[in-house]
């Protein structure tokens, strides 16, 4: 009985033996697709497993052969993109696909857009400005203690919170109110197109931080250098549109300086239905 327990037992192992040998499945492969953003094919990138390493092919595929089972770090490279992925694989086949976000730098000029909402929260200021911007058109501010202002760039109009509209004459406490919405008017604008300028400027530098949500999108942020070859020089903290309709348009731009605390201009809502006229 004994003897026939043990052939039995050393039967099943030769089976499974067999069966092992004739599957070579012992180790484990894995096939990964690769994408851009956009869904396109990633070719070129390199995937480091251990010590295996293989590149994406023309479709965006790369296979790695003859690794343990168990967890895993897959590290993706090449150019514009570094990103690491963790999973576990079992032995036999396993496959991935994953979308890369890109490194590089790439913003769209704002003279493509005709309409957002602005937020304006400046060094101090405990509460922010905020905006509606209509090319062609305007802004119309709003004030912390719930005050309006429609700049309309040659005319200025004005309500207290609670209060009628007015148009500001050009003259004492009116005439300071009216420079300054200008000026503010003025600066957020002009902040937006130089910043435009800039990005084609050879002096820029960027340099990438990582990726996070800010006013709704899923932004790649920077932090940007620059230098207009002319003396003048600064730096941003730039977070850009991911991915979407508007993609590559800045949304925030952040200004740190130790004294004085931290700038922030953000612009969203990017081609909503606004309009800024005259209110009387």
């Amino acid at each position: 009985m004994q003897s026939k327990r043990g052939t039995l037992l050393l039967g099943l192992v030769l089976i499974f033996i067999l069966v092992t040998a004739l599957s070579g499945c012992t180790t484990a492969t894995i096939k990964v697709t690769l994408k851009d953003e956009d869904g396109a094919a990633l070719k070129d990138i390199t995937l480091t497993v251990g010590e295996q390493v293989a590149k994406s092919d023309a479709s965006g595929v790369v296979t790695v052969k003859g690794l343990k089972a168990g967890q895993v770090t897959l590290k993706f490279t090449g150019s514009n993109y570094s990103e690491d992925r963790t999973e576990t694989v079992k032995v036999g086949s396993n496959e991935f696909s994953y979308q890369l976000q890109s490194h590089a730098w790439q913003a769209r000029p704002f003279n493509d857009l005709a309409k957002w909402r602005i937020r304006v929260t400046t060094f101090g200021m405990e509460e922010p400005v905020t905006g509606e911007f209509v090319r062609g058109q305007g802004v119309h501010w709003t004030l912390p203690d719930g005050s309006e202002i429609i700049s309309l760039f040659d005319v200025v109009y004005y309500r207290g919170a609670g209060s009628s509209w007015k148009r500001l004459a050009w003259s004492g406490s009116a005439q300071s109110t009216g420079d300054m919405m200008a000026q503010l008017t003025n600066t957020f604008l002009g902040e937006f197109q130089a910043f435009d300028t800039r990005v084609s400027d050879s002096l820029m530098e960027t340099t990438w931080v990582g990726t996070e949500q800010v006013n709704g999108y899923d932004c790649k942020v920077f932090t940007v250098s620059w230098s207009a070859g002319t003396g003048g020089s600064g730096s941003y903290k730039v977070y850009v549109v991911a991915k979407g309709e508007f993609k590559g348009y800045v949304t925030r731009y952040q200004w740190d300086v130790e004294s004085l605390g931290t700038s922030v201009i953000d612009a969203y809502d990017f081609g909503a239905q606004l309009e800024v006229k005259a209110p009387i």
